[in-house]
């Protein structure tokens, strides 16, 4: 078994090639693949795996976790060998985890720590109290001072357990920070492949698509809390 312990070693040292063949072992869905052809190549060197993509104070706060959450999820579906991850990025200074596919009850991991990933410290995993503009990234208040963040205004209401009340529920950061749109970011009650592609499209159809949709439900915000919050009230009054 693959520990926290282990785990721990890994963040320290992540390109050693024992800890990851035994991290992958654990977890089969950290073996790097073609995006295309879903094969791994046969000269991998195990040097990294597809967690080596969080950021760093993501995989300290709640990496080992999100693992062990997705492995359950996915062996009660009998989906832990066919679980194929597409990309794991940053955007909008929130986590970003995307795949190839998935049976219920993963979306749902994957979503809460998506979540959570805006309390925590982007460098070193503790609770973030502090922002960067421009590019968003959450920061502690020592480790934001280092990147000129500025502290975090906006109130942030405690969630926990809240976020449960709209399902299904989809949270995207604005492609034009809310110039046709009007939130920075939006929430929407649907799931991630049925928000109209035109939400996401060129400038002439995303204006195009929103003067044309003013009453389309979706809640928007500067924050995905705040676009969340938005989406509530507005399904509460519905």
């Amino acid at each position: 078994m693959f520990t926290k312990e282990n785990y721990m070693k890994w963040i320290e040292d992540p390109s050693n090639i024992e800890l990851n063949k035994q991290m992958i072992e654990e977890f089969p869905f950290l073996l790097p693949r073609n995006r295309w052809t879903g094969e791994a190549s046969e000269v991998f060197d195990y040097t990294y795996n597809e967690l080596s993509f969080l950021d760093a104070g993501w995989k300290i706060a709640f990496g080992y976790e999100m693992l062990v959450e997705l492995k359950a999820a996915l062996e009660k579906n009998d989906y832990l060998y066919k679980y194929r991850i597409t990309d794991i990025k940053e955007k909008y200074g929130t986590l970003r985890w995307y795949d190839a596919g998935a049976p219920e009850g993963v979306f749902e991991v994957i979503k809460k720590y998506m979540e959570l990933s805006e309390y925590v410290c982007i460098v070193c995993g503790e609770p973030a109290t502090h922002v960067t503009r421009g590019w968003i990234s959450f920061y502690c208040k020592d480790c934001g001072e280092r990147f000129g963040a500025e502290p975090i205004e906006e109130e942030r209401p405690e969630l926990e357990g809240v976020w449960n009340e709209i399902y299904p529920l989809t949270i995207i950061a604005d492609r034009y920070g809310g110039t046709y749109s009007g939130g920075t970011f939006l929430a929407f009650n649907m799931y991630a492949n049925e928000i109209p592609v035109e939400v996401d499209g060129s400038d002439t159809y995303c204006q195009a698509f929103w003067n044309s949709n003013k009453d389309l439900l979706v809640g928007r915000g500067t924050t995905p809390d705040a676009a969340y919050i938005d989406l509530f009230e507005q399904i509460k009054d519905y």
